[in-house]
């Protein structure tokens, strides 16, 4: 289930459940947890990244070779790159580098969203940061094609980095 995908959401809501077993019911109640649980910051991927056979087609699997994850460490309100490197071994660290944060918080950063979301279904937050080498977060926006979060859920994804000490926010202009 997409938490945050208008189409899905509206075949949940208006099921009905009159004809449903007591063991469909408690499903039913337990997906409806998990979809309240989830629906603040859950950022649904594009149709086409949906598709059964996406992963699976040659475009994606040249995105997946190209496709990295990057290590840091966060001291205090400043998060620090580890050995930021892309497929082919270059430092991307003084360049825009891809997040996501996963449905358990988790910030990811490396290349290529859709890979860095790991399967998960949805995410709480993607875009594109610039580090600076004193920790800072100097740029994020929240540019991603696989997700395309608009301007509010961008808003609301920030919330999860409020921790971090970030410098400058810009808004990609998706929600026209």
């Amino acid at each position: 289930m997409y938490p945050a995908c208008g189409l899905s959401l509206g075949v949940f809501r208006n099921m009905d459940k009159t004809a449903f077993t007591e063991k469909e019911h408690e499903d039913w109640h337990e997906c409806n947890r998990f979809v309240q649980k989830h629906k603040r910051y859950a950022i649904c991927p594009n149709p086409f990244a949906r598709h059964p056979l996406y992963s699976i087609g040659i475009r994606a699997k040249v995105a997946h070779e190209q496709s990295c994850g990057i290590n840091y460490e966060v001291k205090g309100d400043r998060i620090f790159l580890i050995n930021a490197r892309d497929y082919r071994g270059h430092d991307i660290s003084d360049g825009l580098i891809d997040y996501v944060i996963t449905p358990d918080r988790d910030l990811r950063l490396g290349q290529k969203h859709y890979w860095l979301a790991e399967g998960h279904t949805f995410v709480y937050g993607a875009g594109r940061l610039m580090v600076s080498d004193t920790g800072v977060v100097s740029y994020i926006d929240n540019h991603s094609g696989h997700f395309t979060p608009s301007n509010e859920a961008f808003t609301r994804s920030l919330e999860l980095l409020s921790d971090l000490k970030i410098k400058h926010v810009n808004y990609i202009n998706i929600d026209t």
